[in-house]
């Protein structure tokens, strides 16, 4: 079954609106000649032009080199063949001739004279519409150009076309260029609209912006092939309308040329031999960079005409040599060798899978698939054959986000082998299928605990894709087998009692994401990172993977990016890019993770006071997360509307929210748990609930990640001492906190602290000392654009007779310094040593050399090894300034 195309499409032209403005402007007086090579749509624009140019009023006449008997420019004429008798009688002559389709025997000057005339004679403007202008017989062709020349002036405009390369004219030209990718991708969605993501974009590829290809390669596919279910050909076939456009050419060439030119199209690369290619290159087949021995196929649909007219015996042939002159690309070598099997191979199945797993783990998801859909037809066993269909649905869920692919993926694998839908694999897909497009939190939990035994046996890249999952939907991940999955299963299932060793793994971790290729990996490790509050050493990775075509692992990693924008104080950023994400969730049928970009936007819009907007997108996740008893996000949802309620001064309501979320007294074992904590205690501290604040506050500080996160340090502290307030204790809790290394780079959580302790130091009568704070609060949220907070401010600055409209009064506080020791660790670390190294020269810990980098990292004003250096040239430490690159 072939792919039906829709008989209309719905967006004309798409990507040519420029072209389309261009061709519409050639007005009354003036002629355009629209060149390109074959296939690029030259008449869909001239079709274009004089759609627009008759509902404009003007008259019409065209013909192109296939449309009719007689001269073309009879044909042209016709239509107004009624004013010709108003004409001079050597004109009348002359056109009558040509209109009744006789052969042009005037002479041209004469002719033309005759046709300008005729066309000034018409009761409306005219537009000349001529298609393929050198293909029209040659007599029409020159009065046609002398007639183009001639009409400054004149009611009537021209518009031809030709295609590239066919000789001077004389007439302004205008050059098509191809389609970019998403103009290309509109095309064929438009004309095959149930065509799968990953299809479109080996067709747009495929095609390289050229109309005509993008529209009649898919008429050759199958369901299968359509629905993405069956790997596509190496090459695609040409249709049979097709096959004359190059095939001719390629035919007449000498048989050793076209076995070079066969090698050329199936090899992708372009780094080919240049060998008997000069008569392809007079034929204008290809194109040959000498100087760089590279060659590049002249248009799209020669690969696939060169392809189709080689035998199969001989394409087998091609590709085996092709195989051969690869081993060192274990990747290019196993694609050849599968296109040259002529039957199920296991062996060469295993090679092909192989590939595929390597391609996965670089993120290549529309590769990985497709290679997994290859070793499934080159295996011998249904088994096999089943196994890596599941493969590839797996590698659609975790990579390429195509969740409307993963169904049919697994439904053909149960057709093929009735068990092959219980494999760890499937378990994978189906669950990721149950919770990012329908929000069944509840069945893939259920999907996930029925298959726990098999995940557990599986490799460590399904179970860690399990592992994904299972904190989507809140709870623990099935195994803590392999790094990415420890940190999930103890890091980020519970940050509130992360370790020093699990922080000391994570940090390790961080710094090997420099070479990670494995977008998926990156965003475990960036996870747990950002749950512990060390994301800065992420965000360059995160980046890569966001603008990376790994749809899954980017909407994750812009939701990280996000929440780290948010911690850092970077809202605009942050609610940019969540927006970003959204959009592009949504295009992907992503529902769920959409949600976690709406509410970070969400706590952005309540800290600035916007409650309305805060509220809406609160409100519309926890409209899709209710009915689906999505606690992980029903948690978030509270979190927000805390804050919007501490924002808007409503305590009592922050405090219900928040203990939604955790109770008073103790840190739930889920990360929302730990970011919610500080309102927790502010709201339980300003609606009464003083023994409540006190429980949660202490509880905070007892938690060992108050050893191992500056941010929650910094919060714990603050919280202990709003608890404590008004008693003379909260003092020297306040001044703890605002000591705490690095504070400066949490914005937000320190602004609300420097807020609080100037609230404390004007109750307790200090008011000069609150001055300072509060105005180095109010210079917070006035850059967060942060109003609830800067209203705040401003009222108790007043109460200490202080003015609120001039910059604020306090200067940063002042870094403490370094200790010899730290320094020591800096200096070594600055000149590329690892935590590891670094403690073989120093005869310590590699704990102890953590610590003391941690230590010294916000004491130089540094977040990362990459500020280390020119930071300590600043300070020229002991040892003089070369020390520092010893």
């Amino acid at each position: 079954m072939t792919a039906q195309p829709r008989t209309t499409p719905r967006t004309p032209l798409p990507g040519r609106a420029a072209d389309l403005d261009r061709v519409r402007a050639v007005l009354p007086g003036s002629a355009l000649l629209v060149t390109g090579p074959a296939g690029i749509g030259k008449t869909a624009l001239l079709e274009a032009a004089s759609e627009a140019a008759r509902a404009a009023g003007l008259t019409v006449l065209s013909a192109d080199s296939a449309s009719g008997p007689g001269p073309a420019l009879g044909r042209v004429l016709r239509p107004l063949r009624r004013h010709t008798s108003g004409l001079d009688p050597a004109h009348r002559q002359a056109l009558d001739a040509v209109m009744s389709g006789a052969a042009p025997s005037s002479s041209p000057l004469l002719l033309a004279s005759a046709v300008l005339a005729l066309l000034r004679a018409a009761d409306r403007p005219v537009l000349l519409v001529v298609d393929d202008l050198p293909d029209v017989d040659a007599a029409s062709a020159t009065v046609l150009g002398v007639v183009a020349r001639r009409l400054a002036g004149s009611p009537v405009g021209f518009l031809g076309a030709m295609r590239a390369g066919g000789g001077s004219t004389g007439l302004p030209e205008h050059e098509l260029a191809p389609l970019d990718d998403d103009a290309a991708a509109r095309l064929l969605r438009d004309r095959y609209p149930r065509l799968a993501p990953p299809v479109v974009r080996r067709l747009v590829t495929e095609a390289q912006g050229h109309p005509l290809a993008l529209r009649e390669l898919p008429a050759a596919l199958g369901e299968p092939e359509r629905a993405g279910v069956r790997a596509l050909p190496a090459v695609l076939s040409p249709p049979a309308g097709l096959r004359d456009l190059f095939g001719p050419g390629v035919a007449g060439l000498p048989r050793a040329t076209r076995w070079s030119l066969l090698l050329a199209a199936l090899d992708d690369t372009g780094d080919r031999g240049l060998d008997d290619l000069a008569p392809a290159e007079r034929a204008g087949l290809v194109a040959v960079d000498r100087p760089a021995a590279r060659l590049a196929l002249r248009h799209p649909l020669v690969r696939p005409t060169v392809v189709h007219l080689a035998a199969p015996d001989e394409r087998r042939r091609a590709h085996r040599a092709l195989a051969d002159a690869c081993a060192d690309d274990p990747g290019r070598r196993a694609r050849h060798l599968a296109e040259a099997a002529d039957g199920p191979d296991e062996e060469t199945a295993a090679l092909v899978e192989d590939a595929a797993l390597r391609a996965l783990r670089r993120g290549d998801g529309d590769g990985a698939v497709a290679g997994l859909l290859r070793a499934a037809e080159l295996s011998p066993t249904a088994a096999e054959h089943g196994r890596r269909l599941t493969g590839a649905a797996r590698a659609a869920a975790s990579v390429t986000g195509d969740l409307e692919r993963i169904e049919p993926l697994l439904a053909e694998a149960r057709r093929v082998d009735p068990s092959g839908g219980t494999s760890p694999a499937a378990t994978v897909a189906s669950a990721s299928l149950l919770l990012h497009r329908d929000g069944d939190v509840a069945g893939a939990h259920r999907r996930l605990a029925h298959d726990a035994d098999g995940l557990a046996a599986a490799g460590d890249d399904v179970l860690d894709d399990a592992a994904d999952l299972a904190l989507e939907v809140g709870v623990r991940a099935p195994s803590a087998r392999g790094e990415t999955t420890h940190l999930l299963h103890t890091v980020l299932s519970d940050p509130a009692r992360a370790t020093a060793d699990d922080v000391d793994r994570l940090d390790r971790a961080i710094d090997r994401l420099g070479d990670a290729t494995d977008p998926r990996r990156v965003v475990r490790v960036a996870a747990a990172a950002l749950a512990v509050d060390r994301c800065a050493g992420c965000r360059a990775a995160l980046q890569r993977v966001a603008a990376s075509g790994a749809v899954t692992p980017a909407l994750r990693a812009l939701a990280l990016l996000c929440l780290d924008d948010h911690l850092t104080g970077r809202w605009d950023e942050c609610v940019q890019r969540a927006r970003e994400g959204v959009d592009l969730a949504t295009a992907h049928g992503h529902h769920r993770l959409a949600a976690p970009l709406r509410l970070v936007e969400a706590l952005v819009a309540a800290a600035r006071g916007d409650r309305e907007t805060a509220t809406a997108l609160a409100g519309r996740v926890d409209a899709w997360a209710r009915p689906r008893e999505d606690r992980a996000l029903g948690w978030a949802v509270h979190r927000v509307s805390a804050l919007a309620a501490l924002a808007d001064g409503d305590p009592e309501h922050a405090f219900r929210c928040a203990s939604a979320v955790s109770a008073a007294g103790t840190l739930a074992p889920h990360p929302s748990a730990v970011a919610v904590a500080g309102d927790l205690v502010e709201a339980a501290a300003r609606s009464g609930r003083t023994g409540g604040a006190a429980r949660h506050a202490r509880a905070m500080r007892q938690a060992p990640l108050a050893a191992v996160s500056a941010r929650f340090a910094l919060v714990a502290a603050g919280a202990a001492a709003v608890a404590a307030s008004p008693d003379a204790a909260a003092t020297a809790l306040f001044e703890e906190a605002l000591a705490t290394p690095g504070a400066e780079r949490w914005a937000f959580d320190r602004g609300r602290i420097q807020l609080a302790y100037g609230e404390h130091l004007r109750r307790s009568r200090e008011p000069a000392t609150a001055r300072l704070h509060l105005g180095a609060a109010l210079g917070t949220f006035r850059r967060l654009a942060a109003e609830p907070w800067t209203a705040r401010v401003r009222d108790e600055l007043r109460a200490v007779g202080a003015r609120t409209d001039g910059p604020p009064t306090a200067a940063a506080p002042r870094r403490p310094s370094p200790t010899p020791e730290e320094l020591e660790a800096a200096v070594l670390a600055a000149s590329g040593l690892t935590n590891k190294q670094i403690a073989g020269r120093l005869r310590l810990s590699h704990r102890t050399v953590s610590a003391r980098l941690y230590q010294v990292f916000p004491k130089l004003g540094v977040v990362s090894r990459a500020g280390l250096r020119d930071a300590l040239r600043e300070r020229e430490p002991a040892g003089g300034p070369d020390a520092v690159g010893a």
